[in-house]
């Protein structure tokens, strides 16, 4: 799916309980979603027989770290049939893959267009793009993202500010404590009002 407007919108409703808040979008799109895992199973670096130890280690690692939004994590593994571990580690892709993609902001006389291009090399990730509205109440914030995928790349607080991600430079010092920046990038549009309390 290249250059369209047609993208399908799903609303995250934050009053709920974590683990129910994704239930409507995973019963609908659960198809979708299953093809873009497997499509990124494909890439997958690492030998086929050693992913189940690796997810497991970084599920539970993450689970012990108190990471953020883990029972959503756990809700699309189940209703994809996967374990919380591989869940989070397809979460923590954009974290381990640091690949350069694509964002500007441009001036218009109606106001700031936000343009942001995923130059990631996975079949299905175009039609796996949907709006996700997140709302707590009377806040309300867009991300655009992938299916499964519960942290932010690209967000806007509308009449506030908005926000790409475009590259997290890694560090050499790793600590499962510390949340990735998709996870921390979603916290900012769930607490922060204004760009200068960013």
């Amino acid at each position: 799916m290249i250059f369209t407007n047609e993208i399908p919108s799903h609303t995250i409703d934050l009053k709920k309980p974590e683990a129910d808040r994704w239930d409507h979008v995973i019963r609908k799109e659960k198809r979708a979603a299953t093809q873009l895992i497997n499509k990124m199973a494909e890439i997958d670096a690492f030998p086929e027989w050693s992913r189940p130890f690796r997810d497991a280690i970084i599920g539970k690692a993450y689970e012990w770290a108190g990471g953020l939004y883990h029972e959503e994590l756990a809700s699309w593994g189940e209703g994809l049939g996967i374990s919380t571990g591989t869940m989070t580690a397809l979460n923590c892709n954009y974290e381990a893959s640091h690949m350069m993609c694509s964002a500007a902001i441009v001036n218009t006389a109606r106001g700031p267009i936000h343009i942001r291009a995923m130059d990631w090399d996975i079949s299905g990730l175009g039609s796996a793009t949907r709006k996700f509205w997140f709302k707590n109440g009377s806040r309300k914030f867009l991300a655009i993202g992938v299916l499964g995928h519960v942290g932010v790349v690209s967000g806007m607080l509308p009449g506030r500010y908005s926000v790409t991600i475009n590259w997290a430079p890694p560090t050499d010092r790793v600590d499962p404590r510390d949340y990735g920046p998709t996870f921390l990038l979603r916290d900012v549009f769930e607490t922060c009002d204004t760009y200068g309390g960013v």
